[in-house]
């Protein structure tokens, strides 16, 4: 798979009336072209944060820094300007269409509106949007076009934002909780659609959410952030079947039935113990490691650093609990 979205140690202090707070620290991203990468954690966590720096939409009380690059060129800080990509290269839908619609103005219009301003004549911009209205499954799109937001349901909203998303036909797609308002079997319709586009569109796709289940259903790649760092990153499969930070561990844990992929059988939730830490507040060392039972005196010294584990997996943990027998075997062997 082709790398169309890289992001090397991505950090955000975001000022407030006393010391700039460091929200995300240190994070890496790779989103390549006919995956999903998925983004996971508590409430937060930094997922949203890191997901709106790659477009450039923060608010002028955000700072950040790190590198970004598209496709191999930068963009943002000494690259090109993320007016130039967002919206064109790279798309993002929100958890509220009714935040990115405007409730005044026909659907039709707003598409049209849209793909006019990346370059097509008015007739051109007409067929564009009755053709994407019909790829995510509007049902007649003609009198869609002539209806408001309002007159759709949450879920056909949630078509309706994907198609304004796609106007530009993008190479990456973040979509941000785009089925928490709706319920499990619109949610199930919409998440099919994005995986759908995701392949037959060959996108780069980054979905954010603190569901697991659907991570499980979409995620090819995963990646775990707790308290604005990355604890653990991985094959989707791997990370959720057999976690090796204790955080995704407890995560998993807490998951009413296991993972889909690992025979999904039902089972007594775990909660994780204390209360979530935040940038604001995040412990020194691991930032986990007030909830861990793990945790050793090391972790409330020693901020972990994000190690190779094997096979594509990286964590971020002293102690590392997990290890799977078969490296353990090798490493006595040695």
């Amino acid at each position: 798979m082709t790398s169309v979205l890289q992001v090397e140690d991505l950090r955000v202090w975001v000022a407030g009336s006393g010391k700039p707070v460091l929200v995300v620290d240190g994070v890496d991203l790779d989103i390549q072209a006919g995956k999903v990468l998925g983004l996971a954690g508590e409430s937060g966590s930094g997922k949203s944060i890191s997901a709106q720096s790659l477009i450039g939409i923060l608010g002028e009380k955000f700072v950040y820094e790190g590198d970004i690059a598209l496709e191999g060129r930068a963009i943002g800080h000494g690259g090109e300007s993320f007016k130039n990509v967002r919206g064109r290269e790279i798309s993002m839908i929100f958890q509220d269409p009714l935040n990115s619609l405007h409730p005044q103005i026909q659907v039709g219009k707003q598409l049209i509106e849209h793909a006019i301003r990346f370059g097509q004549s008015r007739s051109e911009a007409i067929s564009r949007a009755k053709e994407l209205l019909r790829e995510v499954r509007i049902p007649d799109a003609d009198r869609a076009m002539k209806s408001y937001p309002h007159q759709f349901s949450g879920g056909m909203r949630q078509r309706i934002a994907i198609a304004m998303a796609l106007v530009g036909d993008p190479k990456v797609l973040i979509a941000d909780e785009p089925t928490t308002a709706l319920d499990v079997t619109v949610q199930a319709g919409v998440l099919r659609l994005i995986k759908r586009l995701c392949r037959e569109r060959d996108l780069g796709v980054m979905i954010i959410t603190h569901d697991l289940g659907v991570m499980d259903a979409m995620a090819d790649d995963l990646t775990i952030m707790y308290a604005g760092r990355v604890v653990e990153s991985g094959c989707a499969q791997d990370v959720l079947r057999a976690p090796r930070h204790p955080y995704t561990q407890q995560l998993v844990a807490s998951l009413p039935m296991g993972p889909s992929r690992d025979g999904g059988k039902a089972r007594s939730m775990q909660a994780i113990k204390g209360e979530p830490a935040t940038p604001r507040n995040r412990p020194p060392g691991c930032a986990f490691n007030p909830r861990c039972p793990w945790a050793e005196d090391r972790c409330t010294e020693i901020v972990p650093p994000l190690e190779d584990r094997g096979g594509g997996r990286e964590s971020a943990c002293l102690v590392d609990p997990f290890v799977p027998v078969e490296a353990v075997r090798k490493a006595e062997a040695r």
